[in-house]
């Protein structure tokens, strides 16, 4: 996920990744405590970004003043998408990773 702070300031906190390749949404009740060390905590001014890769939780706090950022979201093809393709469903851990896309 690619975050670009438009307007105004935002305080971003990443915790480490829980989940390893997630390949769907994971609800909130699933959420775990922050983290005592997180993986990033900095704040984003105007015509920053920031790259939060999958399966890290994260949450951003905003100041005083109005602020907005756009988030753009990336589906990576993995191993289990091209199984899923040609219908034939299991489980495939391993396959979850991210395709390398120069092979």
């Amino acid at each position: 996920m690619f975050i670009l702070q438009v307007e105004g300031e935002k305080k971003w906190v990443v915790d480490p990744a829980t989940v390893p390749y997630p390949t769907t949404k994971i609800p909130l009740s699933t959420q775990p405590q922050p983290a005592v060390f997180p993986y990033i905590d900095r704040s984003l001014d105007r015509g920053d970004e920031l790259y939060i890769p999958r399966g890290h939780w994260h949450y951003e706090i905003a100041g005083d003043r109005p602020s907005l950022h756009l988030t753009i979201d990336i589906e990576n093809q993995s191993g289990r998408s091209g199984i899923w393709k040609y219908g034939k469903k299991g489980n495939y851990l391993y396959l979850d990773r991210d395709r390398d896309r120069h092979h």
